[in-house]
Parts: C-alpha cells; sequence; structure tokens
C-alpha cells in the first residue's frame, strides 16, 4: 500500500513538473522588472506625458483638492534623472490662488525647442484667471508670459494638434470676449477678433487647419472659424448638440457630438457630422446608440470609431465595445469588429495597413484594414491595454502590469516582463523612444 502511494506520489510529482514546464514555456520569457528595466520614478500623481526631443516632459501635481497645484516637469528619457520642473515659476500663482492650480501643455515646438503652456488659477472665491507662457524645452527657461489669454482645452488632449511649422502663432481665447494670435515668438497680439464673453469653466475648443482656425464655445453653441493670417471670420454655424471632440481630413472638418439632456451633456445618441471646411456646409452625418461617447480617429483614409457600451451595475459592470470602420468621405460602414459584444472591452491600433485589436477574454487579432479580415489571432496572458510596433515587433502594456511583445507577421509571442506593480495598478500612459526603450 505505501509502495503504490509512494509510487502515485512519484508520479503526480513528475505530472506537475511537466505542467510546470508546459506553462513556463507558454510564459517562458517572463521576466523580473530588474532584467529589462532602465529606470524608474516613483509618484502617485504624474499624468500627460510627452516626449520632446531627449526629455519626457509631464504634469506633476502636488496638494490635495481643493487646493492642489500642478507644475510641469522635464526628466531625460534615457536615464529618468530630473532635468528642470516649473515649480519656481507656477509657485507665483500656487501661493496666491484661492482654489487649485490647472496647468496645461498646449503647444511644443521640437524644431525651435520650446513648450507653450497654459495655467487657470482663482483669485477670488468665484473668480478664475489665465496666464500663457512659452518656455525653453531643454532649460525650462521662461522666454514670455501674458496674463489673461487661456489656451484650451483644460485636459490630457490638450495638445493641440497643429505644429508652429504650420503657423508661427498661438491662438488664446480671454473672458472677456477676446479671440486672438499671439506671436509665438514674443508673446505679442497679432490679431483680435470680438467673440462672446465666456467663463473659464465652459467648454471650448481651439483648432487650427489647412489656415483656417476653428473655435467652438459651449456657452453659446457656436462653431465660427477664422482666417488664420488675419482673422477674418470665414463662417459661424450654431451646433445644437455638445462638442466632444474636432477633427480633420483634407477639406473636410468632422464633428463627434453628443446630445444634451435635463441639462446635461454626454447622452446618447452620439453623432459624427462632417462638414466643408471652407463653407460649413453638412456633407453627410451619423448617429450611434451607445451608451458612452465614442472614441473616433481618421486613420490612412478610414474613420475609426470605438463606441462604447456597458451592461450590468456595480460589481456586475462589464464594458462592451466594438470597432466600426467608416469611410471618410461619404460615411458608410465598412466592416465591424465585435458586433456581438462577446469580447468586452477593446483596444486598438492602426499601422502599415494592419488593425491590431486587443480584447478583454485576452485574445489579440491583426485584421486587413480594408476589410477586416482577421489575419492572425493569439492568445495573450491578459488584457493589451496599449500598443507600439517597431520593426516587426509589436509591444503592448496591459491592465495586469505586464509589458510583452509579439511578431507582427505572425502573432507568436516573443517576450513578456513583469514591471512589478502592485495589483490594480497598471500603466495609464506609454510612449516608446527611436531607442527601443518602452
Amino acid at each position: 500500500m505505501k509502495k503504490r502511494l509512494r509510487t502515485i506520489l512519484k508520479i503526480t510529482a513528475m505530472i506537475l513538473v511537466i505542467c510546470c514546464i508546459a506553462f513556463s514555456a507558454i510564459y517562458l520569457k517572463v521576466t523580473i522588472p530588474s532584467d529589462r528595466e532602465l529606470w524608474r520614478i516613483t509618484d502617485n500623481d504624474l499624468s500627460y506625458s510627452i516626449i520632446v526631443n531627449e526629455l519626457i516632459i509631464f504634469i506633476g501635481n502636488k496638494g490635495d483638492f481643493p487646493s492642489s497645484c500642478e507644475y510641469i516637469y522635464a526628466i531625460n528619457k534615457n536615464t529618468g534623472e530630473a532635468v528642470w520642473s516649473s515649480e519656481k515659476l507656477t509657485d507665483e500663482y500656487c501661493d496666491h490662488s484661492w482654489g487649485s492650480v490647472f496647468t496645461a501643455i498646449i503647444l511644443i515646438s521640437e524644431k525651435e525647442d520650446t513648450i507653450f503652456v497654459s495655467t487657470s488659477y482663482w483669485v477670488a472665491d468665484d473668480e478664475q484667471a489665465v496666464v500663457l507662457y512659452m518656455l525653453n524645452g531643454s532649460t525650462g527657461e521662461l522666454l514670455w508670459q501674458v496674463e489673461g489669454y487661456a489656451g484650451y482645452p483644460y485636459s490630457g488632449n490638450a495638445l493641440l494638434g497643429y505644429s508652429i511649422i504650420d503657423t508661427n502663432y498661438v491662438y488664446v481665447a480671454s473672458k472677456e470676449g477676446l479671440f486672438s494670435a499671439i506671436d509665438s515668438h514674443t508673446g505679442k497680439p497679432i490679431w483680435t477678433q470680438k467673440i462672446p464673453s465666456l467663463n473659464y469653466d465652459e467648454d471650448i475648443f481651439i483648432e487650427y487647419h489647412d489656415q483656417i482656425v476653428f473655435y467652438y464655445q459651449s456657452g453659446d453653441h457656436s462653431l465660427t472659424t477664422f482666417d488664420a493670417r488675419d482673422g477674418t471670420q470665414i463662417w459661424k454655424i450654431q451646433e445644437h448638440n455638445y462638442v466632444e471632440r474636432i477633427i480633420f481630413s483634407e477639406q473636410k472638418v468632422y464633428l463627434v457630438t453628443s446630445s444634451y439632456h435635463d441639462g446635461t451633456v454626454g447622452n446618447p445618441p452620439f453623432h459624427i457630422t462632417s462638414l466643408d471646411t471652407t463653407t460649413g456646409k453638412q456633407i453627410w452625418g451619423l448617429s450611434f446608440g451607445e451608451h458612452f461617447s465614442p472614441w473616433v480617429e481618421i486613420i490612412e483614409g478610414k474613420i475609426y470609431v470605438l463606441t462604447s457600451h456597458s451592461e450590468g451595475m456595480f460589481d456586475d459592470f462589464k464594458p462592451l465595445r466594438r470597432l466600426v470602420t467608416i469611410n471618410k468621405d461619404t460615411g458608410d460602414v465598412l466592416w465591424e469588429f465585435n458586433e456581438d459584444y462577446s469580447h468586452g472591452d477593446l483596444n486598438y491600433l492602426v499601422q502599415d495597413n494592419v488593425v491590431y485589436v486587443s480584447t478583454k477574454d485576452s485574445y489579440l487579432f491583426a485584421l486587413d484594414n480594408k476589410t477586416g479580415r482577421t489575419i492572425w489571432q493569439t492568445n495573450s496572458p491578459c488584457f493589451p491595454y496599449y500598443f507600439h510596433v517597431e520593426r516587426n515587433i509589436l509591444v503592448t502594456t496591459c491592465e495586469e502590469k505586464y509589458v510583452s511583445a509579439f511578431d507582427t507577421n505572425t502573432g507568436i509571442q516573443k517576450w513578456v516582463v513583469d514591471v512589478g506593480m502592485e495589483k490594480y495598478w497598471y500603466p495609464i500612459e506609454f510612449i516608446i523612444t527611436a531607442s527601443d526603450t518602452v
């Protein structure tokens, strides 16, 4: 009996060893953080990072709401060493503000090594003020600053969609009702146009495209366009829905909007409307009935819409998404992924005529961007959340603290790294430098 028991235990042990070997073969390239990690900085309040030449620029927050203060920080992207910060400059406003101080990087010029920043602060418990300033990208040196002009929007997507290469002006608004072009080298106004007065808690969009400046103000539901060179008004329309995003392609502007309901915004149905940039005339419109605002991008001549739906509540809440591809000229739907919502949450990347899609149930797909046909699919040890393709390698980060790489031609996993975070912590931002550093 004992002999039989020992035999059974030996066989069980051998099976466990074989299973462990098999498991490690599947995830054999998981390494501890120190194997690949070059540097690490730890802080609870780092956000909105962007690479500017050899630096990573980001927003850092000190203090607790409602008296917190946001600063600009720059670190060396290769070493993680601190290079400069805007603390000394911003403290002037933080020390005297009646409430939290918010800061946004609104525009960068890598060629001229400059960063344009807008900061809002409180001069009374019910009165907000703003300041616009330009910093040297390498040193953080203040080059100029002007009071009263605000760059919008104050959010993680505040970086405007144009470059100083396109225009030498920064376009800003003031609460007195002035819309202005500011010389990027001096901070001096070049032209100014009268607009409706605004509150700084209104939602404002300022965008530039092909010598036209687009100004949306939620307070009076208007979209106005100006000639970027001299400020001449071109056209103005009333947009009765709430504008969530403005994007461009050639001579078309696309408005992503939500519906007003009982004085609130962000309600379904959501719409995508295509307008002629020179006349403001509508070309086509498309509606979506999902619960939440869709994420919309134009990539390689197509519009990609990541819709947001859900089911359940609280502990049973489950995000449900689908990816819809649209002809940007006609508004016709070309193909959809996840039409039956079977995979739950989604993320995607479009590159080199391939759409890479990750799913909450730990699958990774490569799709033909013309037809939506599956090229390959593979299992992932987690839910890939961010993507980057570099020389036939697809690098992903996950909610579950892993960074992994896959062969773009076959989907075969090449390596996985545990970046050593606690449970429920995962990368919220993901950038890759030219030197293959994540």
